[in-house]
């Protein structure tokens, strides 16, 4: 698996976040921009190793986060 664009991930310890673009940065290079569910913003890899310990989630899962239930 490899993070996309739009699809939401939740990882072992049960921090969420989504991919909300790709950007090409001066220390990173080409990555893709993650929103974290604790309102911060970083650049995470575009490759299959990037992505250990995630599994995709359901975009309602995501927002449940935003809940104010």
């Amino acid at each position: 698996m490899i993070f996309e664009i739009g699809k939401c991930y939740k990882h072992t310890t049960g921090s969420l976040l989504k991919i909300i673009g790709a950007a090409d940065s001066t220390m990173y290079g080409l990555g893709l921009v993650a929103e974290h569910s604790d309102i911060t913003l970083s650049i995470v890899g575009n490759e299959e190793c990037h992505t250990a310990n995630y599994t995709k989630i359901s975009d309602e899962e995501w927002m449940r986060n935003f809940s104010k239930d």
